[in-house]
C-alpha cells in the first residue's frame, strides 16, 4: 500500500489520501468521498401541514397530534427570504419578529395559543408551550388583601402535553418543526369585540364561518380576530339555534314550532 493511500472501510480497499475529506476534528474520514455525498434533502409542504392542523382540530379529538417536519425556509408564508447571516452579524431581532408571525399563523389555523419558553443558541431553536397547559402555570402570590382582589375570568388549565419546537437554519435555508399536542377545548377569547359577536349571531344561521370571516375583515375593530375564533363562535351560535333546550325532544319540538310559525307569517 502506498504511504499516501488510506484504507476505505466502505470500499474495503485502499484509495488516495485526497479522496478522503477532512472532518471537523482535523482528521481524514474513514470512508472516501464516494460515500460522503449527502442525499438531497426532502422537505415537507407547508400547506399540507396546515391541512393536518385543520383536520386534527375537531371537538373531542382523541388522537394526539405528533409529528416532525422540515420545510424550505424561503417557501414559508412569512418573511424569511430577506434574512441572511452576514459577516460578524446575526439578524436576531428580525428573526424573532418573523418567528412571531409564523406562530400567529399556526395559532390561527390550529386554534391554540402558544407561549414562548426559550430560545437556544443564536436563534437556532425556539420552544413553545400551549398557554392552557398546566405546565405553563406560573406560581404567583397576590400582595393585595383578599377583600381587594377582583374575580376575573380565568383560563382553564389542562394536561395537554403540549410541545412545539421550531428550528430555523439560515445557512441551509431550512426550518425544522416538531409538535406534540393533546386536543382540548380552546380558551374562548373574551376580548372579541361586541360588534363581531353581534355579526356572528345575526348571520350565523344563513352564512358559513368563512363567509362571515370575510365580512368581519371589513370591520376595523376586528383586525385581531382570528379565523378560529370566528369558527368557534359560529359553531356555538348555531348549536344554540339548533338546540334551544337541553332536552333534545323539547328542542326539536321548539324548532318545529318556530318553522311552522315562520311559514304562516
Amino acid at each position: 500500500m502506498d504511504s499516501q493511500d488510506i484504507f476505505c472501510s466502505s470500499c474495503r480497499r485502499s484509495r488516495a489520501v485526497d479522496e478522503f475529506h477532512v472532518n471537523k476534528q482535523g482528521k481524514r474520514n474513514k470512508t472516501c468521498q464516494r460515500h460522503s455525498k449527502k442525499r438531497p434533502l426532502e422537505v415537507d409542504d407547508w400547506e399540507n401541514f396546515i391541512q393536518v392542523l385543520r383536520n386534527w382540530n375537531e371537538p373531542n379529538q382523541s388522537e394526539i397530534l405528533d409529528g416532525t417536519y422540515t420545510f424550505a425556509l424561503d417557501a414559508l408564508p412569512v418573511n424569511f427570504r430577506s434574512l441572511r447571516v452576514q459577516e460578524n452579524a446575526f439578524p436576531r431581532s428580525e428573526l424573532n419578529t418573523t418567528m412571531r408571525d409564523l406562530i400567529d399563523i399556526i395559532r390561527d389555523e390550529g386554534g391554540f395559543r402558544f407561549t414562548h419558553l426559550a430560545t437556544n443558541g443564536a436563534g437556532s431553536s425556539y420552544t413553545y408551550r400551549c398557554c392552557q397547559d398546566v405546565m405553563s402555570i406560573k406560581k404567583y402570590e397576590s400582595t393585595l388583601e383578599p377583600e381587594k382582589r377582583r374575580d376575573g375570568k380565568r383560563m382553564d388549565r389542562v394536561p395537554c402535553e403540549s410541545r412545539l419546537r421550531i428550528g430555523p437554519c439560515l445557512q441551509s435555508r431550512t426550518l425544522s418543526l416538531s409538535i406534540h399536542y393533546r386536543w382540548h377545548t380552546p380558551y374562548e377569547d373574551n376580548h372579541v369585540p361586541p360588534i363581531v359577536l353581534e355579526l356572528i349571531n345575526e348571520r350565523g344561521s344563513s352564512k358559513t364561518s368563512s363567509e362571515i370571516l370575510r365580512d368581519i375583515r371589513a370591520v376595523p375593530e376586528a383586525k385581531n380576530v382570528t379565523r378560529h375564533q370566528v369558527y368557534y363562535l359560529w359553531k356555538k351560535a348555531n348549536a344554540e339555534i339548533r338546540q334551544p333546550d337541553s332536552d333534545p325532544f323539547a328542542s326539536a319540538t321548539m324548532l318545529l314550532s318556530e318553522d311552522s310559525n315562520s311559514q304562516n307569517q
